[in-house]
Formats: structure tokens, C-alpha cells, sequence
């Protein structure tokens, strides 16, 4: 069967239209938005492989370099940080999980206009910033899964790193396929990244683990902080009065991912719910703040 004929019909003549696009440069910056989260590393990985197979030049960019809890995906290449002294001059930027220039960094928005650019996207907002080719498509749950149909498009296989990048977006992006968005289409691209060879559960489960490490750390570098946000919590009673501490406490717990009401020099259970907890059997793995001493 031929590569094209994989991808759903809706997503074909966008993916064909990238992957000739894709042929036709070279010397490529790849950069996605600030803050990237796993659906934009996983695309920035997924770009990167997909123009190494083809024979191309690239550099990987984020000006905000990668968060901590994904320091431990593997990449092809060295990801810079800065658009100074880098190994080649770009002629050309592949603009990834992004569809607005300044979210790009105030560096690359600014070097933007000259320099000829593709611009690959899922989020609803407009039709792209690219001055070749624009691929914008709010059916895809992920970038990474229409990076997926580029490199079939392009005939690559979805193996090895490849396919890891790819799982690594849409993990995100579905919230580990319990969002709405997790579709056929999702199921079926996934199926085939499982059949030849791609680890998606156990990419899950790091991936998960990973934050629930990572905040727990946290909860001990701001246990003061964690206190007083129970403090907060327990004066609330639904006046105006106490709206702004409620606001502050709900904004801290988005960030934290995390949250207990044992005291702070112990966390012996994370919330299950929040799908960042390895199984072991049936049982959940529960994590002590002592570890972190």
C-alpha cells in the first residue's frame, strides 16, 4: 500500500502539499511556540527527523529552551536558544504548534520577515504565518499528528525516534487520549505507531511520572507557600473578600499539578484523576516527600 494512502482523506492534501514544500528547502530553522509543551517538542523532534531522512540541514530553536519535565526525550539535535553564532545561516523557518509570530520569541518574530517560512499548526485563529506554505488544521488534535501524515507523505516509515516524537504530541495534546479530541483518527495513527514497535504506554507513564516528580519537588521548594495555600483555601467561605486568595490558590494548583491535604513534609498519595501516576499492577505509586530531602 502505497505511504499517501494511509493518511485519512481529510489530512492528505495538506500533508502532500507540506512534504513537497519540506523537498523543496533546506538549511531549516525549526522552532515551535515559547513554553513549548510535549506537542511542541514532540513536532520540533518529529520536523527534525522527517528532514534529516530527506537529506536537509536543520537547527532546532526554542528561546525559552525545553521545560524540565521533558529534559529526558531524546532529540536530533541540539535544541539553541539563542539565533547567535549557530552552526549555519537559515534560509528557511518551519513554524510548528504556533500561529501568531510573537509567540515565536521577541528574536525569531523580529528575523521572521526575512526569511522564507512554512508554518505547520492545530490550534483554531487563522490560516498561518507562512510565506510558502501554511498547513492550519483545527481537526488534528495535535501537530504532531499532522507531522505524522507529513512523513508518510514524504514515504518514511513511523518507526523508531520517529514515531516517538510523534506519540509524545499527541499524549499531550489528547491528555493521554482522555480528551474530547482523541478521535478514529487518533486511534488508528496510534495503532500503527504501537504495531511497529512504539512503547505508547510506557512513553505515557514517564512522560506522567515525570510531572508528578517534578511537582513534588516543588511542593518541597515552596512548602511555605503550599500552607499558605491551604490556609487560603480553609478561610474561603464565597465572599468577594476572599475571591482574589481563591484565585491565586487555583492558579498555583494548575501550576503545581498536584495537590494534598496531608501535611506539606508528606505527599503519600497523588491524585489518581490527574493521569500522572505510574501503575504498578493494580496499585498506584505513591511518593514521599522525604525522598527529596
Amino acid at each position: 500500500m502505497p505511504q499517501t494512502e494511509l493518511i485519512p482523506a481529510h489530512f492528505r492534501d495538506g500533508a502532500c502539499r507540506m512534504a513537497a514544500a519540506l523537498r523543496d528547502v533546506d538549511r531549516v530553522l525549526v522552532s515551535g511556540h515559547v513554553n513549548p509543551d510535549g506537542d511542541a517538542v514532540g513536532s520540533l523532534a518529529a520536523a527534525g527527523h522527517i528532514l534529516r531522512s530527506l537529506g536537509k540541514e536543520f537547527i532546532l530553536y526554542s528561546s525559552t529552551d525545553l521545560p524540565q519535565y521533558l529534559q529526558f526525550f531524546p532529540l536530533p539535535g541540539t535544541v539553541h536558544t539563542s539565533l547567535e553564532h549557530l552552526p549555519f545561516t537559515p534560509r528557511c523557518a518551519l513554524l510548528l504548534d504556533c500561529g501568531e509570530p510573537h509567540r515565536l520569541g521577541r528574536e525569531l518574530a523580529q528575523r521572521l520577515p526575512g526569511l522564507t517560512s512554512l508554518n505547520i499548526d492545530h490550534h483554531l485563529g487563522g490560516d498561518g504565518m507562512g510565506s510558502l506554505a501554511n498547513w492550519v488544521d483545527p481537526e488534528a488534535a495535535a501537530t504532531a499528528q499532522l507531522m505524522a501524515y507529513v512523513a508518510l507523505a514524504a514515504g518514511l516509515p513511523l518507526k523508531n525516534e520517529l514515531a516517538c516524537a510523534v506519540a509524545l504530541g499527541i499524549i499531550t495534546d489528547t491528555g493521554g487520549f482522555c480528551h474530547g479530541n482523541t478521535s478514529a483518527n487518533i486511534f488508528s495513527l496510534c495503532a500503527r505507531l504501537v504495531e511497529d514497535g512504539c512503547d505508547l504506554t510506557g512513553l505515557r507513564d514517564d512522560f506522567g511520572f515525570l510531572r508528578v516528580v517534578l511537582g513534588v519537588e516543588y511542593a518541597v521548594r515552596h512548602a511555605f507557600a503550599l500552607q499558605e495555600l491551604r490556609n487560603e483555601f480553609g478561610r474561603f467561605d464565597g465572599n468577594r473578600t476572599h475571591q482574589h486568595g481563591l484565585a491565586r490558590g487555583v492558579q498555583f494548583l494548575d501550576g503545581l499539578h498536584l495537590f494534598t491535604p496531608r501535611p506539606v513534609d508528606e505527599v503519600r498519595h497523588v491524585l489518581a484523576d490527574h493521569g500522572a501516576v505510574r501503575r504498578n499492577g493494580g496499585h498506584f505509586q505513591t511518593v514521599d516527600l522525604g525522598e527529596f530531602h
